[in-house]
Formats: structure tokens, C-alpha cells, sequence
């Protein structure tokens, strides 16, 4: 199923209230003291500036809308001026070779180019003034931090996200190796040798690189030669979320970042299951993400999942690849030792989708005959009969126009129905993977003397011309 499918489920979550503007008219004004960029000025702009930090924006998007008076305020305000840097800004809805080039994938992305370009540092702390702030003064001016006690320390663990501190000697290979490690990170990271430190947080080694996360267990550790960039980068993935994701984070990982989500659905009645998963999650961790999902809250991704009903609990693997969802469902009955087989199998490859198709109709009698995946082989392909078929979306306007054209069209071949028979099959309630539907709707005969060819309908919206194509391809004689 393609892409807009899947968004147009998004828009539908009540999670997601999100208002989408297409009008010039909502374009943003220019930021004073920014330069407003193009396609064609944004290379110049990085070439050309020692430090430039760049706000790439969607004219729609509610969280840009908001940000734009902070960065404003920040670009008028004297901090600006102790980081000596040039700001510009960018709508990258207009332009889309920016938006491809710079790799865009969530709105406002904010990237800071260092020495004309050679260097980038993309921004992903609190969208705040303070958090601005904050971000420039760590990187630009002072990037080390030096803790000499426990209660700064303790005002460590309590900061958002995930934040490092290095015990042993402020050795300047080390500041390289950290700093090169984060520069695409907005991390806090601090420097101690001080013993109460060691003792707090049971380190027993010099060259010990700590990392503390407000989630989970809130530790976790590189000693000594483990301590490289690959490691380091290695570290940040395994914590850089809960082990359990939420939902709207799972869905951003998901369509942005291509990551495989496990969706499970909520399960109280089976003793320890959620304890279960919440151990396979930090098990799996680096390797996939987990997320649970609610029966009340949730039950619109949930009927989208369409979860077998062959397995006493809900567990289904989802990626977005190339604009397509993959859905693998755990169709088993349940065991603990079938669930883990079910991941160790989706990280081999040794998997099959799971398809998606609305029930097959007990009584398909109707003048539309209706189409689904589960009855598509037996009914279009295996039959001897002619089929002409409308593949369309109940979304699309031009599918609603059709529709009652659609339906004078099938009352017109009733009478020899079980020779001639006029269907329909919903793309969306159902996976369709025997060839391309490029557009909706889309007009597709089959004569029943050969069903290996089929013949695309390209006329006139209008019964007549209908008619006189599904006369022209079938396989008996008509008048």
C-alpha cells in the first residue's frame, strides 16, 4: 500500500491534530536578520559563511509556526552576537531540491555549518529560546563541561534526553574522540576525576564514559579501549529512546527514519506478557522498536494492523520502505518461545508479509460484485468468465464521481452476470501486489479465454463508451 494511504491514516488518530495549509498566503514572512534562501542561494550562503545556521521550515507545519517568533526573538537578541554567525531561513515546501539534498525529514530541521560548510551540526534540543541558546553557548563557546560535585551532578540526571560524563583526566585526545563522536548530536557531555564521583556512580576505572537517560534503567557504560566513535555512536542508538515507544515517536520512526517497529497490542488477561515484551524490547534494542498499543486509545491503528484473530495476542512487525508498509503479523498460537522465534526470524529475512484483505462476502449477489484480496485469484484470474473491474479508493473524488455511473454500468450486464461480471476492489481495505495500480480509479477487463493479458480502460467516463469496450475484449458474442 502506498504512502499517502498510510498518512491519510495518520490524519485519522486522534493523537495527531495537525492542520494542513496550502495557500501562498500562510508562506512565511521573512525573520529579521536572516537571510531568505532558494534552490539556488542556499550553496553560496554555506560557502560563503565561516558559521551559518540555517532553519529549514514547512509553511504548514504548527511546530514551525510557533518556533518562528523564538528564533526571531533570537536572532535580534545580544546572544547572537557573541556566536558570530550568520542565520538564514528556508521554506523547503517550495523548495524540494533543498529539501532532497540536505536529507529534511521533520519540520523545522535546524543544521549549524561550521568552517564554510566542511562541518554540520544538526539541532535537536528543546525548540525554546533557552534551548537555542543553550545549544550554541555548549558547542560554539564552551563545549567541555567540568563537574567538581555531587549536587551538579545530581542536576545532570535530571535533564531531558541523554546526557554523558567522562571520568579520568581531561586529556585533550579524548575531548577530539567525544567531540567528533557528537557533533551530529546535541548531547550534553561533562569531564570529572573527582573520587565522591567515581564512588556516586560505582565506577572503579579510569577512561569510563557514562551515560545517563531520565527512562529505563538510567545507566549505561563504555570502559576504556571500547571508548571509539563507532561505539559511542553505537551507545547513543541503544538509549536514545525508551525501550517502549509512543506511539506518535513509533510512527515518526517509522515513516522518517525506516526503522522496523514491533506493535503490540496491550495484553492483561495473559500473566507477565507486558513484562515479557518490555524485556524483549531492551533484549532487541538497536535491532527493533517497540511500541504498545492501547484497545481504546489506539483501535484505528489497530483495525489499520488488521491483527489475525489465528493468535491469542496482538504482535505485529511494521516497516515503511521505499513508500510501501510492510506488515508481518505473529499468526501462531501463543508461547513465549514462538514470540521470540517470530523476531529472531523478521531479523533473517526469513519472514512473509501479511496481506491485507477484508472479509470475503457470504452473499455476492449484489449488482457490484465486490472484489477482495482473499477472492481475488478465484474470481479474476482462475475463472473462465469475463471481469471488468474498478480498482478504486473510497477517498478519491474521482472514484465517488464514478460511483453511481459505475452502478447503472453493472445494471446494464445483470441479466448475464454469470458470464459477464462487474466488479470492484477497495485498494485500501485491501493489499493488491499482482501488478502496478498507477492511479484511482482504474478500469481493468479480463476475457476468460486468457486471463494471463488484460486490458486497461482509457475512454470516456460515461456508459456508452463502457459498454462498447467490454464488448469490444469479451470472450462471447455480444449485440
Amino acid at each position: 500500500m502506498k504512502k499517502y494511504y498510510f498518512l491519510f491514516l495518520l490524519s485519522l488518530i486522534s493523537t495527531f491534530n495537525i492542520k494542513y495549509y496550502i495557500s501562498n498566503e500562510e508562506f512565511f514572512p521573512k525573520i529579521k536578520e536572516t537571510l531568505l534562501l532558494t534552490d539556488l542561494t542556499i550553496e553560496r550562503a554555506i560557502l560563503s559563511n565561516e558559521k551559518i545556521t540555517i532553519i529549514f521550515f514547512a509553511h504548514w507545519c504548527e511546530y514551525c509556526k510557533n518556533f518562528l517568533p523564538l528564533f526571531q526573538k533570537f536572532s535580534e537578541s545580544k546572544d547572537i552576537k557573541k556566536y558570530n554567525m550568520t542565520l538564514g531561513q528556508i521554506n523547503i515546501d517550495y523548495y524540494i531540491k533543498t529539501r532532497d539534498k540536505y536529507n529534511i525529514n521533520y519540520y523545522p530541521t535546524i543544521i549549524y555549518f561550521n568552517n564554510f560548510g566542511k562541518e554540520k551540526l544538526i539541532y535537536n534540543s528543546e525548540l525554546t529560546y533557552e534551548g537555542l541558546n543553550e545549544f550554541f553557548y555548549r558547542n560554539l563557546i564552551n563545549p567541555f563541561h567540568i563537574l567538581f560535585n555531587l549536587n551538579q551532578s545530581k542536576e545532570i540526571e535530571k535533564k531531558e534526553g541523554i546526557n554523558f560524563i567522562y571520568f579520568g583526566k581531561n586529556e585533550n585526545d579524548i575531548k577530539i574522540l567525544i567531540n567528533k563522536s557528537l557533533k551530529d548530536y546535541s548531547h550534553n557531555y561533562y569531564f570529572t576525576n573527582e573520587k565522591i564521583l567515581y564512588k556516586e556512580y560505582n565506577i572503579s576505572k579510569e577512561r569510563t564514559l557514562l551515560l545517563i537517560k531520565e527512562y529505563d534503567e538510567k545507566f549505561d557504560y563504555l570502559i576504556e579501549n571500547n571508548i571509539t566513535e563507532n561505539n559511542i555512536n553505537l551507545l547513543i542508538k541503544f538509549n536514545e529512546f525508551p525501550y517502549i515507544l509512543n506511539v506518535i515517536d513509533a510512527l515518526d520512526q517509522m515513516t522518517y527514519f525506516q526503522e522496523s517497529i514491533v506493535f503490540v497490542v496491550k495484553n492483561n488477561i495473559i500473566k507477565d506478557f507486558n513484562d515479557f515484551i518490555y524485556k524483549q524490547a531492551k533484549i532487541y534494542r538497536g535491532k527493533l522498536r517497540f511500541c504498545f498499543l492501547n484497545e481504546e486509545n489506539d483501535f484505528k491503528l489497530i483495525q489499520f494492523i488488521n491483527y489475525t484473530n489465528l493468535s491469542n495476542v496482538k504482535i505485529s512487525i511494521i516497516d515503511f520502505k521505499q513508500g510501501d508498509i510492510n506488515n508481518v503479523l505473529f499468526n501462531e498460537t501463543f508461547s513465549y518461545e514462538k514470540i521470540i522465534k517470530f523476531f529472531d526470524n523478521y531479523l533473517k529475512g526469513n519472514f512473509k508479509l501479511s496481506l491485507k484483505s477484508e472479509i470475503i462476502p457470504i452473499n455476492n449477489n449484489k449488482t457490484i460484485f465486490k472484489l477482495v484480496r482473499d477472492n481475488f485469484i478465484n474470481e479474476v484470474i482462475n475463472n473462465k468468465n469475463d471481469i471488468f473491474v474498478k480498482f478504486y479508493s473510497p477517498y478519491c473524488g474521482h472514484c465517488i464521481k464514478l460511483s453511481p455511473l459505475y452502478e447503472e454500468l453493472g445494471k446494464k450486464f445483470e441479466k448475464i452476470k454469470n458470464y459477464i461480471k462487474i466488479a470492484e476492489f477497495n485498494i485500501v481495505e485491501n493489499d493488491f501486489d499482482y501488478f502496478q495500480i498507477k492511479g484511482y480509479p482504474t478500469l481493468i477487463f479480463w476475457n476468460g479465454n486468457n486471463k494471463k493479458i488484460y486490458f486497461e480502460y482509457f475512454g470516456d467516463r460515461n456508459i456508452n463508451d463502457m459498454i462498447n469496450f467490454i464488448i469490444k475484449y469479451s470472450s462471447f458474442y455480444l449485440e
